[in-house]
């Protein structure tokens, strides 16, 4: 008279994050045309991350001090660590904390002339207007925000959201033909290959140089088509 497997349910292993489907590319067209107007984070932080694939929390917690020079290529440095910034980073995962070269085409589009503003605050936040929502987190605004920008041009759709970036990174990724451990490096994607893992043990990593070779193979087809409008 009684079923025990009522309402029990089968733990998903798919975060629905990783569910979302990437931009399209005649949605991508219509957010890059429009934040054209835009400055600051709400040009920068969309940019960053379709070009370099980060997080939007990654992004939005970033501080001065996390734009860093390594081996001559300025890179971010994604971390918790905080030398005179602002202590209140948090990352997803252990494979999260990386340092990764800048996308060449942010550089193209005046990231530094973005940056050379906090030359003289390096204390704080790359994006201050970016305040903590209520869980702690700062992509809480920042996502708000975005979702209404989709809706106020029509580019929103079914299962994207401002983490469709990053699938337009790995798809990108792969379609370069970028390495594995590149890749994973780059997304700070947790590798599940157990022989793998056991080999990321085994000396110091790559020369940035190497890696920004690989990032550089990184294209959009959307762009091409912003700037013939």
């Amino acid at each position: 008279d009684h079923n025990p497997a009522v309402g029990l349910k089968v733990a998903d292993p798919v975060h629905a994050q990783d569910k979302r489907l990437p931009f399209s590319d005649h949605q991508l067209v219509k957010i890059f045309t429009a934040l054209s107007d835009k400055s600051g984070a709400e040009y920068w932080v969309p940019h960053i991350g379709l070009y370099n694939g980060m997080r939007l929390n990654e992004i939005c917690q970033l501080n001065v001090e996390d734009v860093v020079v390594r081996d001559k290529v300025w890179c971010f440095n994604i971390t918790r660590d905080v030398g005179c910034g602002v202590d209140d980073k948090v990352l997803k995962t252990k494979s999260s904390e990386r340092v990764v070269p800048i996308h060449p085409q942010l550089l193209e589009l005046g990231f530094m002339r973005y940056l050379k503003q906090f030359e003289r605050k390096t204390r704080g936040k790359l994006f201050p207007d970016i305040k903590p929502g209520t869980t702690g987190y700062r992509s809480d605004q920042f996502s708000k925000w975005f979702a209404r920008f989709l809706r106020s041009i029509d580019a929103d759709g079914d299962r994207t959201s401002f983490h469709s970036f990053r699938h337009n990174f790995r798809d990108a990724l792969r379609e370069a033909g970028v390495r594995h451990e590149i890749t994973m490096l780059l997304g700070g994607w947790a590798d599940r290959s157990n022989s793998r893992a056991s080999q990321a043990f085994y000396g110091k990593g790559y020369h940035m140089t190497t890696v920004l070779n690989e990032l550089n193979k990184v294209h959009f087809e959307y762009y091409s088509k912003t700037r013939s409008k």
